[in-house]
């Protein structure tokens, strides 16, 4: 199995349960924490030249992450996560401060 620092990761955008936007994005491990990377856009639900929210006028609260592994040699497995976007009104992901959005 590939390792999941190295993983690639199908995103889902959600407000509650409400589907906004799919996109991906990649597993990074830092100090034995992971996280996952993708861009600004995904997580804010914005335009990223105009920064007006997207076409469904939501701004995402939480994200379906959904990992993608090998069970033995003829089997696939998945698993989906949902993690909150904010906690208490503050964001729970960094935004790089080079170069964004």
């Amino acid at each position: 199995m590939a390792e999941i620092s190295k993983s690639i990761v199908h995103l889902t955008m959600r407000f509650g349960s409400e589907e906004l936007a799919i996109g991906t994005g990649f597993v990074y491990k830092k100090d034995d924490r992971f996280y996952i990377v993708t861009a600004w856009h995904n997580v804010t639900g914005r335009h990223p030249d105009t920064f007006k929210p997207n076409k469904n006028v939501a701004i995402p609260d939480n994200v379906v992450v959904n990992f993608c592994f090998l069970l033995g040699e003829n089997g696939m497995g998945r698993m989906a996560i949902s993690l909150p976007l904010y906690n208490d009104e503050r964001a729970c992901f960094y935004i790089h401060p080079e170069n964004w959005p």
